[in-house]
């Protein structure tokens, strides 16, 4: 949750896709409609139309192809295919919000620490996880479907045939090697070569460009397929609170990575802020 109040004024019937977007940033914050009256931390508007309560507006888009002119717009909001599709040909932020969170338990988990757990666990080999027609293998050794998660969070490359399994993959920061048409529906990088076994044996030999493109695609989950990095995002654009680590504290970036209450590293991040602070 996030402490703000936004507005809505959108005209009726709202689309599936705006519908969904409203539900996910509703579990989030506190989402109110025009008519209840200001103040507003944003107003999220379908069209552009003046501030009755000076507020800034987010703007709904739901065609890449007609964004319309608002000079009151801070954001956009839009679904995740839009989102991709607006990045990069507008001045202003893009926030994707629409289907469900998925995978919340994931972690990202970075190629060097998935290697030291391997070891610590013995596991010996390549250590790529192959999610093809319906099954999930481990170094070709065939694993239980609710081993998925692990394999995922464990492997060294992670080749997904499917949407599900390559995004299951970017939520535990996992190389992922995908088919074209999979990384284009899902916003993940696209394989440097055509080849999946050939971009495999590339990436296991070069452990900088396996984690330049697993942290590739941990990103492209918290832009299009994560919603609470989405509203955190909107939040940060709307300065609902500081996005500087050292202004707001470090326990909601250690939360967001899964450090347990009692890690050391928050007693050494508390001595830093605390140096920080008293200069």
């Amino acid at each position: 949750m996030i402490d703000a109040r936004i507005g809505v004024a959108v005209r009726a019937p709202a689309s599936d896709a705006l519908h969904a977007a409203l539900s996910r940033l509703a579990e989030r914050c506190s989402v109110v409609a025009l008519s209840d009256g200001g103040p507003f931390d944003a107003v999220v508007r379908t069209s552009p139309a003046g501030r009755e309560y000076a507020e800034r507006t987010v703007l709904w888009v739901e065609d890449a192809a007609d964004v319309p002119d608002d000079p009151h717009a801070v954001a956009l909001l839009a679904p995740p295919a839009v989102a991709r599709a607006l990045r990069g040909t507008v001045d202003l932020p893009v926030v994707a919000l629409g289907p469900a969170a998925v995978h919340r338990r994931a972690r990202p988990i970075m190629p060097f620490t998935r290697s030291r757990i391997r070891r610590a666990r013995g596991l010996v080999g390549p250590a790529v996880a192959r999610h093809l027609g319906g099954t999930w293998t481990w170094d070709g050794a065939v694993l239980e479907p609710q081993a998925g998660p692990t394999a995922a969070g464990l492997a060294a490359v992670v080749v997904a045939d499917d949407d599900a399994s390559a995004v299951l993959g970017a939520a535990w920061s996992a190389p992922v090697v995908a088919p074209r048409d999979v990384a284009e529906r899902t916003g993940l990088p696209l394989a440097a070569s055509d080849d999946p076994e050939a971009e495999v044996e590339r990436l296991l030999a070069d452990e900088t460009a396996a984690a330049v493109l697993a942290r590739s695609c941990r990103r492209a989950f918290e832009l299009d397929h994560d919603p609470d990095a989405a509203v955190a995002h909107l939040a940060d654009i709307l300065v609902l609170r500081p996005g500087r680590p050292w202004e707001t504290g470090y326990a909601a970036p250690l939360d967001r990575l899964g450090t347990p209450p009692d890690a050391r590293i928050r007693d050494r991040a508390h001595a830093a802020i605390h140096v920080l602070r008293s200069r």
